[in-house]
């Protein structure tokens, strides 16, 4: 869907030697495809991930991917990574170890039997 959407903006920005190559090429269509769907199931699980967790808990969790995809594609595309990266990713990576570890210590704890009254509860509710 968000193909369709794009390719008249592409066309106007000086894409039609993209349009036209998605036109000809069964490749390129294939590849615009799964990059579409892709896009989609991750903005989907996105939110359902938003839903589950506070946001703060999110925008770790989406920092922590961004380094992980920066790692990542360096390693598959056999970049290097230069000083300022690596130091943006431990930044990122030693943050949200500290956020998670100071938000486990803030949370009261519970009780055990305390604990299980709120499990049951919880299940009982689905």
């Amino acid at each position: 869907f968000g193909l369709l959407l794009l390719l008249p903006l592409a066309c106007v920005e000086g894409g039609k030697e993209c349009a036209a190559l998605l036109i000809a090429d069964g490749t390129a269509r294939k590849f615009a495809l799964w990059s579409s769907l892709a896009f989609f199931a991750y903005n989907r699980l996105s939110l359902s991930v938003l839903l589950l967790l506070n946001a703060v808990s999110h925008s770790v969790c989406n920092a922590l991917r961004r380094a992980a995809t920066i790692g990542t594609a360096a390693l598959f595309f056999g970049l290097p990574i230069n000083p300022q990266t690596f130091l943006g990713i431990t930044t990122i990576i030693g943050a949200s170890t500290l956020y998670a570890l100071e938000a486990k210590r803030s949370q009261p704890s519970l009780p055990v039997s305390a604990e299980l009254d709120r499990l049951a509860s919880s299940d009982s509710g689905d």
